[in-house]
């Protein structure tokens, strides 16, 4: 059997509404997750490649939703059907 890696985030409901109250929309959210496990699943396992990720927004809007964050992971590929 194949071992595969994988990373989690579980976002508390009270989190959720702090960041609603501060006018972050849902693919904002996701957008700041997504980069908080990639940077920190690529850390863990000393790699750096492409990652595939759900297309949410386009490319633009999901680097603009990063644009505050000290740092972004930059080599992402969205996909309609990931």
């Amino acid at each position: 059997m194949k071992h595969i890696d994988y990373d989690f985030e579980i976002l508390q409901p009270f989190d959720y509404n702090n960041l609603i109250k501060k006018k972050f929309n849902l693919n904002h959210i996701l957008a700041c997750l997504y980069n908080k496990l990639i940077l920190r699943f690529c850390n863990n396992l000393k790699f750096s490649s492409s990652v595939i990720i759900d297309q949410f927004a386009t490319e633009s809007c999901y680097f603009n939703y990063l644009k505050m964050e000290s740092n972004v992971y930059h080599s992402i590929m969205g996909a309609k059907e990931a």
